[in-house]
């Protein structure tokens, strides 16, 4: 076993009941079946946090129309998330101070993608880390509950000016 990395909090997600369907679509539609920690929303995307974070402030952006492949994006879609995704790595900065981050897609069940609906992981790295390694092992302590993250975040969201200019909105 010691050459795999598994994340212990994850284990209920794993083996536990799933809804019917695909669980950010679930979100999207504000299905009572999900955990929906929805920090901003924009009529293209959802930015959420992560409910098995490996870090705290570990986001998702990922887009309201159900598509599996980031080749999939039109160029409006391409174009705003790197808007959005500016605007919550500002954030992040500066709610936990990351000096850098881990960002990126899973882009098909190979590559490691538990959910087949396409999104971006936002996840802040401090100087105090050894590597990803150790983020994906399940051997740290969050210092962070994912809904704590989520209150944070949104407050942070709403007052970032560029949030407002691209009409990302907050709850």
């Amino acid at each position: 076993m010691s050459d795999f990395f598994f994340n212990f909090q994850k284990i209920t997600y794993i083996h536990g009941p799933k809804p019917p369907g695909c669980i950010l679509c679930s979100i999207i539609n504000h299905s009572d079946e999900v955990e929906r920690l929805v920090v901003a929303e924009h009529r293209l995307f959802v930015v959420a946090v992560n409910l098995y974070p490996f870090n705290a402030g570990h986001s998702l952006i990922f887009p309201k129309r159900h598509i599996t492949d980031i080749r999939e994006m039109t160029a409006e879609e391409v174009s705003i998330h790197g808007e959005i995704r500016t605007v919550l790595m500002d954030c992040i900065e500066d709610l936990y101070h990351a000096q850098g981050f881990n960002i990126g897609f899973n882009n098909g069940r190979v590559s490691g993608a538990s959910i087949e609906h396409i999104h971006e992981h936002i996840i802040p790295r401090f100087p105090s880390e050894l590597g990803i390694a150790d983020l994906l092992s399940g051997n740290r302590i969050m210092i962070e509950p994912p809904y704590t993250t989520c209150k944070r975040l949104t407050e942070a969201i709403r007052v970032h000016p560029q949030a407002h200019a691209i009409n990302l909105t907050t709850y």
